[in-house]
């Protein structure tokens, strides 16, 4: 695959005519500091998924708006086509904002699912040698969840893993977990159904 790498406020200008080029857009703040996008691109995604285009929200990315640090949250960004939330807690926390290193394994929830037909888990394996260094979030999924995080360490808690929604003509996936490359199968399945 072919990448060209921007940074979110390098497409405040005419986002909707340089993002529209591409097949899959893709946002990964995982390792920024700043998880805020212009609004300016955040209509522009929105308006290039309805229309058929293919998206990618890799963990805490993107739920955050330049200049509007009141709008918190990925449907406030997005709208309709966020496939997860990150709802106020009771005590006002969001947790959105609070990653989780976990140890864990990724398992597919839908057998139906034809993306990873066949990938029941990954590793394959659970032991601690095997499983995977998870940053995860506690997050609300809204679309289909593809996979869940399962935690192999004390808490055993399940998370969502990889959330899928459809919007207009187009796709959301959003990946629970900063570790994308960790998992190159499950990427490389991903990319080929959004292609």
């Amino acid at each position: 695959y072919r990448f060209r790498f921007m940074a979110p406020e390098n497409l405040d200008r005419t986002p909707i005519q340089i993002i529209k080029k591409y097949d899959i857009v893709m946002i990964d703040q995982s390792e920024s500091a700043s998880k805020a996008i212009p609004d300016s691109l955040a209509l522009a995604i929105q308006s290039y998924v309805k229309s058929g285009g293919s998206f990618i929200i890799v963990a805490d990315s993107g739920y955050r708006k330049i200049g509007r640090p009141d709008t918190l949250g990925w449907i406030a960004n997005f709208d309709i086509l966020a496939p997860v939330d990150c709802q106020q807690n009771k005590d006002y926390t969001r947790p959105c904002e609070f990653p989780m290193p976990i140890q864990g394994v990724l398992e597919n929830v839908d057998p139906s699912n034809t993306v990873f037909s066949g990938l029941d888990r990954v590793p394959a394996t659970i032991t601690d040698a095997t499983s995977l260094p998870f940053t995860t979030y506690d997050i609300n999924p809204i679309g289909d969840e593809w996979m869940t995080i399962q935690d192999v360490g004390p808490s055993g808690k399940t998370y969502p893993g990889i959330v899928f929604r459809r919007a207009g003509l187009g796709k959301v996936i959003y990946f629970n977990y900063n570790e994308i490359g960790m998992a190159p199968e499950v990427l490389d399945r991903v990319f080929n159904y959004l292609s």
